[in-house]
């Protein structure tokens, strides 16, 4: 972020700019941290699919 609050304020943002400008960060944010879940669950389960395939062809043998 180039512009700083204050600059913001002396172009004309007013509070309620700032206010959904923080919102709309706050939901980035969050649904960021919602994607970054969902992303370790997918590769615990890929990595309980290998231990499986692993355990599966160890008894095929």
């Amino acid at each position: 972020m180039e512009e700083g609050l204050l600059h913001l304020i002396l172009k004309g943002a007013t509070i309620q700019d700032l206010t959904v400008a923080g919102v709309l960060g706050g939901m980035l944010i969050y649904q960021t941290y919602l994607n970054q879940k969902k992303l370790e669950r997918i590769e615990n389960l890929s990595q309980e699919i290998v231990t499986l395939l692993k355990v599966l062809s160890e008894r095929m043998k």
